[in-house]
């Protein structure tokens, strides 16, 4: 039994704590994971940890599971005891189609806390699991019944293949064998002499056909025929789905290597272009910058990873941003024919359009544009652009 006594909060991050918590109540869950990062940048907490992955969890965005998972594993390190989350653990894990995983999680949930395995969440999850991994169970059966056909019709049609052949050859040797013998009648009654010779030639043609169709047939059941060693797992990756994937050696090197990210800077959409860069601004290098595909400049704190600011850039794609090395400027570039120099405003000066106003907003926007297509995208979003033409020939 954990011995963990979880400190209290100071004050000011008391107070962020419950900034969030009203966010989260009303649903705004991007706000209040801002001020949940804010709070655990000042005062790192097992309940503030838990608290955020709650708030991921429910948001959902690309990657928010993981990180929601990242958060219950920091609150469980600090404190063992924190039952939610667990919980919330075993959710992230079942979200992520780690069943095997999920299933210790619960495991491990039920036996150091058997008193609140009689809670909805607890059940809901359970039965979710159970199903989850009862339909992986039957489709594993359906593929390995589908694999086992094919391997019987391969083998019915090679043993097909295999009579044709020897059926062929019979009546092949048949055939020659019964022109042989008309051909030895002729020889006996015109040369008598030649006809052992005869016979010899005959014996020597069946042994070389004999040979030839033998090594035909081993070359007919080669490589090519084979079934697929499905139950090797050496060149092989049950995903999620639980079906086979080939891996590569390359791609086993690279997950061997593999490090988990340190920070999350989310809001922007990198996917029609792979050019964009990301780049550290400010005298210490205390906030990031990165373009988007919406046209947008990004900049977070370096620290708490919030969004500090959002720029429209450009009409199309934002690539390049980089900042002065010695200034306060910094230069952002795109598809448009021109390269955008940014500076700071006197602060009497009026709000400048470049300002995007709802930044939940046009986060929002980016997820969306990240879970489709970007053709599929850029279609549904393409009434009233005039920017499209379309030309007949």
């Amino acid at each position: 039994r954990s011995t963990y006594v979880a400190p209290p909060l100071p004050k000011p991050v008391e107070e962020l704590k419950l900034m969030a918590n009203s966010e989260f109540e009303q649903k705004n869950y991007s706000q209040a994971v801002q001020y949940y990062n804010d709070a655990l940048q000042r005062f790192p907490h097992p309940v503030l940890y838990g608290n955020r992955a709650a708030a991921l969890m429910k948001r959902n965005y690309v990657g928010d599971m993981y990180a929601a998972l990242r958060d219950c594993v920091a609150a469980l390190a600090m404190d063992p005891a924190h039952v939610k989350a667990l919980l919330r653990l075993g959710k992230c894990l079942y979200e992520l189609n780690r069943l095997k995983e999920t299933q210790t999680c619960l495991a491990i949930f039920k036996s150091k806390y058997p008193q609140h395995t009689k809670s909805p969440v607890y059940r809901q999850l359970e039965k979710d699991l159970d199903e989850a991994v009862q339909k992986k169970r039957s489709k594993q059966e359906e593929e390995e019944e589908k694999r086992e056909k094919s391997v019987k019709e391969r083998e019915s049609r090679r043993k097909s293949r295999r009579l044709r052949r020897e059926d062929l050859l019979r009546s092949f040797l048949a055939e020659t064998s019964t022109v042989a013998e008309g051909s030895d009648e002729g020889s006996s009654r015109a040369a008598p002499a030649d006809s052992d010779d005869s016979d010899d030639d005959d014996d020597d043609d069946e042994d070389m056909e004999v040979v030839e169709d033998g090594e035909e047939e081993e070359g007919a059941g080669g490589e090519e025929d084979e079934p697929m060693d499905f139950m090797s797992t050496s060149a092989w990756d049950l995903a999620g789905s639980g079906l086979p994937r080939r891996i590569s050696a390359q791609e086993r090197c690279w997950r061997e290597r593999a490090r988990d990210y340190n920070k999350r800077f989310i809001g922007s959409c990198n996917i029609t272009t792979d050019i964009k860069e990301a780049t550290f601004f400010g005298g210490a290098g205390q906030f990031v910058l990165a373009g988007s595909d919406d046209g947008r400049v990004f900049i977070w704190d370096r620290v708490s990873t919030n969004i500090v600011k959002v720029l429209q850039a450009d009409s199309h794609t934002v690539n390049c941003v980089q900042g002065h090395p010695r200034g306060p400027m910094m230069a952002s570039s795109g598809i448009d024919p021109v390269v955008r120099l940014w500076q700071p405003l006197p602060e009497d000066a009026l709000d400048e359009a470049t300002n995007v106003k709802d930044i939940n907003k046009a986060v929002r926007a980016n997820q969306v544009r990240m879970t489709l297509d970007p053709f599929e995208y850029y279609i549904s979003n393409a009434e009233g652009r005039e920017d499209i033409q379309c030309t007949s020939q």
